[in-house]
């Protein structure tokens, strides 16, 4: 049985040996479309592996045990079969057809692409979930043919498989081996156009070098529009694309500026009216809309992909209740008056602005401004002070920057004494003493949070000095290997049942949350050591570049950084060290630990020594105000936080901000923001809310299926984000160039995707006096 089939050999009925990526490519070959010559390692391929290395039973039994709604166990039966699959060898009768049908295409460098056997369908675009390696040579092709059929497995992919009901379905894929076009300009090309769903006119997206750049939405290409009938262009569209994806001199790809040619249009009238109808050909010869990939290397063009458009609804989103604050009735929904810092269930007792604005002291001794201390809300865990008021922080901390650093060594000699003495008290300390201790630390991790926010307009300054990319800069930021976040994970690694027990006591304490949770057990570490990830590693970046004052402004930074990770454990283990007196305290007078999350520090030194229970105790909910408006400090519950509530919501903010870009998919959404910068911020998305990130990838799936819309820095109607909002029914806005400057977490936003707009909500209500 061959293992291979030229595109000559394919046709649109071969699906399900080539998937939808190369049948597609091989009906377009036989119908006289300039595709780039190659072949495809068929389905059976990756059958007859999976038979041949006994991994069928494996491969099902890791499916078997996910469960959708625990992403962890995503993770882990899809690092458990991919490193099933790459640690085997291909059979030899199949590397020698593969690598006989190289030779034969007579290309130094091939594009291996995975094609699913359910990809491209119109009920199922699989929109980037697997793996494509551009680019490959005959020293790596087996490796990334291996790598492919590993991509069924990815994260994204089973939860794609799970979202389309395909999880008991048998799914095989093909790799598509073609030659390389080394393109100067590329793009995608819609027959229909994908927003405004208009039937007579093509959508036309092009960029300079590799079309990866576009697809993955990393730059925000040019765009034309052309009538179908007459091939008249009705709109052009030029960016500003700073950067393209070109091949290596060696291997690879690499990102390269353009300089002012970026600032060029890149295809001419006569390439966009040549390309128009290379789209009428295709759609005519399917008979149904087409999602089209091309590339152009000298004066030649090439259709690199097609397949049908998934995502046409003629349908319109207007759901102005999408993306409440939090799930319970009556709850806050416009927080585009303040600042978010912080989330945690048992409020005031845990939460540090009791600490900061009940000692104040520490605003003696540092001297902060008197007029920070006004207000904080509490609701359902998620918490907030007025952004008028951290404004002037802001001022504040900017200014001790640039001219103070003194104050900042004195902040952080402080910060070191407490830790030490917060190490003391979680092994031998009294409650008493603990909560003392306590009231410094949250009241010093506050100031800490606060600084992180209002330090990040250093950043862009530091980034320019050293002539550094955002991502050394981001290694610059990476925790120290002293946070107990990253000893943790260092430890993990090397637990065995010789050491369990010293790890248990050395960090037990991390699966509790303060008052509440559990300690770790034996299980439990093994379980989690067994789905541990490795991180990815990060090289140093020369601090040479950069002249002494930025040297020390990037040291502020990093302190800070390891100080708020530090107090945390601090904390922690001093809350974890007080269970026992804490249940002791709780039993006595009649209620429970995690009632004490209703406390203040105070309120429980008093219970312990004196017996004395709050007054107001029973009408106390987790959801508090605290104000501390002319010398006054005062906590608010029940029908008084409501009027508080009053107040605190009629305040108004200056400078309310918005964005414009291009319409993905229109709708218009209130929600509350979560700007994405990475993977590792993809938890925080919640039910309802808008997606902020400078593009998205496959990575973001899960996530994406949460959220009620997505906004982007860059990307075209044809990017990632786009074509995951077609395919969901989600507003989207892109190519707003700097939605993540203007937006931060939690703010409130409307995503108006039927006129390209995204802006804060703003009250109409004018100012109340205290």
């Amino acid at each position: 049985m061959t293992h291979t089939k030229q595109f000559t050999e394919i046709t649109s009925k071969d699906a399900a040996i080539a998937g939808g990526k190369g049948a597609s490519l091989g009906e377009m070959t036989q119908n006289n479309i300039p595709v780039p010559p190659g072949f495809v390692v068929v389905s059976h391929a990756f059958d007859t592996f999976i038979k041949e290395t006994n991994l069928f039973v494996e491969i099902d039994a890791a499916l078997d045990a996910v469960n959708i709604d625990a992403i962890h166990t995503v993770e882990l039966a899809s690092k458990k079969i991919q490193a099933m699959i790459l640690n085997k060898e291909i059979p030899e009768n199949i590397s020698k057809d593969i690598l006989h049908n190289f030779t034969q295409l007579d290309s130094e460098f091939v594009a291996v692409r995975s094609s699913a056997t359910a990809e491209d369908s119109v009920a199922a675009a699989w929109a980037g979930q697997l793996d494509t390696f551009l680019n490959t040579t005959k020293d790596n092709l087996l490796e990334n043919v291996k790598k492919c059929w590993a991509s069924l497995f990815t994260p994204r992919a089973i939860f794609y498989r799970f979202e389309k009901k395909l999880n008991k379905d048998h799914i095989s894929v093909a790799v598509v081996i073609q030659s390389m076009v080394q393109s100067e300009t590329s793009g995608v090309i819609f027959s229909v156009h994908p927003v405004t769903e208009e039937y007579n006119q093509i959508i036309i997206e092009a960029g300079f070098g590799l079309g990866e750049a576009i697809v993955s939405g990393q730059v925000t290409p040019d765009s034309y529009v052309v009538d179908k009938q007459g091939f008249e262009i009705l709109d052009i569209t030029v960016q500003d694309q700073q950067k393209g994806l070109f091949k290596h001199n060696t291997e690879g790809n690499e990102w390269k500026d353009l300089g002012e040619k970026g600032k060029n249009q890149v295809l001419s009238g006569k390439d966009i009216v040549a390309l128009a109808k290379y789209a009428v050909q295709i759609e005519n010869h399917y008979g149904f809309p087409c999602d089209i990939e091309w590339a152009k290397e000298g004066d030649n063009f090439y259709i690199t992909q097609s397949r049908p458009i998934t995502t046409l609804t003629n349908l319109e989103q207007d759901s102005s209740e999408v993306g409440k604050l939090v799930d319970d009735e009556g709850v806050l929904k416009d927080v585009s008056n303040w600042r978010f810092w912080g989330r945690w269930k048992y409020s005031l007792l845990l939460n540090s602005p009791y600490c900061l604005y009940g000692e104040t002291e520490i605003f003696k001794k540092f001297k902060l401004p008197e007029n920070f201390k006004a207000w904080v809300v509490n609701v359902d865990g998620y918490l907030y002070s007025l952004e008028v008021d951290h404004k002037v922080f802001d001022t504040f901390i900017i200014e001790k920057m640039n001219e103070d650093r003194g104050w900042f060594d004195n902040f952080f000699t402080l910060c070191e004494a407490n830790l030490r003495r917060g190490e003391e008290l979680s092994s031998k300390g009294d409650i008493v003493e603990c909560m003392k201790t306590f009231i410094d630390l949250g009241g010093l991790t506050m100031i800490i949070q606060f600084c992180d926010k209002s330090l990040e307009p250093v950043v862009p300054d530091i980034i320019e000095k050293g002539k550094i990319s955002s991502d050394d800069f981001a290694k610059l930021m990476i925790p120290s290997e002293s946070t107990y976040l990253m000893r943790y994970k260092k430890a993990l690694k090397d637990v065995n049942d010789d050491n369990i027990q010293d790890f248990l006591k050395e960090y037990g304490w991390t699966s509790a949350n303060y008052l509440v949770g559990e300690r770790l057990t034996k299980e439990k570490v093994l379980e989690e050591k067994e789905s541990l990830v490795e991180e990815e590693s990060y090289g140093e970046v020369d601090l040479s570049k950069f002249d002494q004052t930025t040297r020390e402004k990037i040291d502020i930074l990093q302190r800070l950084i390891y100080l708020r990770s530090a107090n945390v454990e601090s904390l922690n283990k001093i809350f974890n060290s007080q269970w026992e007196a804490l249940d002791k305290l709780a039993e006595k007078h009649g209620i429970k630990r995690e009632d004490f999350g209703k406390f203040t520090p105070d309120e429980v030194i008093s219970l312990f020594e004196k017996g004395e229970m709050p007054a107001n105790f029973k009408e106390r909910s987790l959801d508090f105000g605290i104000s501390c408006v002319g010398g006054e400090f005062k906590i608010y519950f029940g029908k008084e936080f409501e009027e508080y509530l009053d107040i605190f919501e009629q305040k108004e903010v200056e400078g309310q901000s918005e964005v414009k870009g291009n319409i993905a998919f229109k709708g218009r959404v209130k929600g509350v923001v979560k700007v994405i910068n990475n993977t590792k911020d993809l938890d925080k998305v919640n039910d309802g809310d808008i997606i902020i990130a400078s593009e998205t990838m496959p990575d973001y799936i899960v996530a994406m299926k949460k959220a009620s819309a997505f906004v982007t820095d860059q990307g075209g109607i044809t990017s990632h984000a786009a074509i995951v909002a077609r395919e969901l029914g989600k507003p989207c806005v892109i190519g707003t160039k700097n939605a993540t400057k203007v937006f931060k977490d939690e703010d409130f936003v409307m995503v108006d995707a039927n006129s390209g707009v995204v802006n804060i909500v703003k009250k109409a209500k004018k100012t109340k006096e205290l």
